[in-house]
């Protein structure tokens, strides 16, 4: 078994493949979070990195969806007529990067809905890897007002608080006083 590890400042991803001789399609092992209005990358690599997927069928889809399909290549381009309607225009693929086996999806202005399971398929191949996209709401800017009992007035603060917590996988709500 041989894995790689890729590290940000914000994100850790694990990528691991079992057999380096079998083409196989390998992505993160956590799932990616995003902000509304972010631009991302959904990672989705097939090892051997020799091996072209150009002229082979991919497909990003989530089967939560009505049609499921979020992006899809065939004959060397992109085949649009069965995209799901709030996806277009907003990904899209590294083309140069396909004749390595990167068949990443780049999601552009990430919408609370993009949330969920997206599948990266080769039919031919019949490889298939799922990522989990967690999408949480920009960071919030409350005012909250600080009683200061001593002096009895009232002390402005400005607060930011991140309304994502990982663990729990889906917002939480803050209140603001």
């Amino acid at each position: 078994m041989a894995s790689l590890v890729l590290q940000s400042r914000e994100s850790c991803y694990l990528f691991i493949y079992l057999n380096p001789g079998q083409p196989q399609l390998i992505g993160p092992s956590k799932p990616i979070v995003a902000r509304i209005g972010d631009d991302i990358t959904l990672p989705c690599y097939l090892k051997p990195a020799t091996m072209d997927v150009t002229a082979k069928t991919l497909e990003w889809t989530r089967a939560d969806l009505d049609p499921v399909f979020v992006f899809v290549w065939r004959a060397g381009r992109e085949f649009e007529k069965t995209k799901h309607s709030s996806y277009k225009g907003r990904t899209s693929l590294f083309t140069d990067e396909l004749r390595h086996g990167n068949m990443s999806l780049k999601l552009s202005k990430v919408n609370l809905s993009d949330k969920g399971k997206y599948k990266c398929y080769i039919v031919e191949m019949d490889e298939e890897l799922f990522i989990e996209l967690v999408v949480g709401k920009h960071t919030k800017l409350c005012k909250l007002h600080l009683i200061c009992i001593k002096y009895m007035y009232l002390v402005p603060l400005k607060m930011i608080i991140c309304c994502y917590h990982p663990r729990a996988q889906e917002n939480i709500r803050f209140s603001c006083l």
